[in-house]
């Protein structure tokens, strides 16, 4: 297995030319272990996001106590393979900010340590308010040409995708509800003359089970 990996190449297409590398590290395309290690070692970062996260104790993470152990543990968090979600508690849209700022910095700086870095371009913030002054808030955050509008560092948006599902920050489902009928959509429409053709119910009703309801 040893020398599986230290004489494993890749071959890339540069121009008109195939030419030949040495991987080095890490695994071949494709190989079956390499979910596995990549979570071994991504979660060691994230790991120490967490306690870092819970020790600047701001109060804006999520935090219940084990009823078993007593100890206060963070559940603010999610992960998925790379795809990350964390959910914070503020008193404003500036406290906001700050929070999401500070979550990214301790997140970089665990990151760097292995070499790897967030994809900026594809992080999103969702941000809800509530009470007194609210809508004020949210203008302040999704309106551009707010005068004293907050910018934040990543896409903000009012739904998000998350784990193949429509997140809204109302908490509604409309936006998941909505996603899944367009999808049923089209997928019936990609089917055509086939649902006028003569091809029995039976089969019909098959393919709308596989193909249109799955789509969902």
């Amino acid at each position: 297995l040893r020398k599986r990996y230290k004489k494993a190449v890749v071959v890339m297409k540069v121009g008109q030319q195939l030419r030949m590398y040495r991987i080095g590290v890490g695994t071949t395309q494709g190989d079956i272990i390499s979910p596995d290690m990549f979570a071994q070692l991504y979660q060691t970062p994230l790991d120490a996001w967490e306690a870092a996260m819970l020790l600047e104790d701001h109060g804006w993470d999520f935090q219940v106590y084990d009823p078993m152990s007593g100890e206060l543990i963070g559940v603010g968090m999610t992960s998925y393979a790379d795809d990350v979600a964390r959910s914070m508690i503020v008193d404003n849209i500036e406290e906001a900010k700050r929070a999401v700022d500070t979550s990214n910095q301790i997140l970089d700086e665990q990151l760097e340590e292995l070499g790897m870095q967030q994809n900026k371009g594809k992080n999103e913030v969702m941000y809800m308010s509530v009470g007194e002054g609210s809508a004020e808030e949210m203008k302040r955050c999704y309106d551009r040409k707010h005068p004293r509008k907050v910018a934040f560092n990543g896409i903000v948006t009012k739904k998000a995708k998350y784990l193949g599902a429509k997140k809204s920050i109302d908490w509604s489902n409309k936006a998941e509800v909505d996603a899944r009928i367009a999808a049923q959509r089209t997928c019936w429409r990609a089917l055509g003359k086939f649902w006028t053709a003569d091809a029995g119910r039976r089969t019909k009703k098959l393919m709308y089970q596989c193909y249109v309801q799955n789509a969902a």
